[in-house]
């Protein structure tokens, strides 16, 4: 879990290294994710909440290369 936050903000990008190391998470076995072709799956939602208190969301998933040892 990661908290940012701007001050009269239209857009951000987060790099990865700001959040330390990054985001480590387990990549999994060639269709470990549902597609054939990648590892496992993770969902992500990201909040907004702007100064008057109003409150919106979007979501995605991203896909990790599959591990071959």
């Amino acid at each position: 879990m990661a908290h940012t936050q701007g001050f009269f903000q239209t857009s951000m990008y987060i790099p990865y290294n700001m959040l330390g190391r990054g985001v480590k998470v387990a990549c999994g076995a060639l269709g470990a994710g549902g597609n054939p072709a990648l590892g496992n799956a993770y969902a992500y939602t990201v909040r907004a909440r702007d100064s008057a208190g109003l409150g919106s969301a979007n979501y995605g998933t991203a896909y990790c290369p599959a591990y071959t040892p």
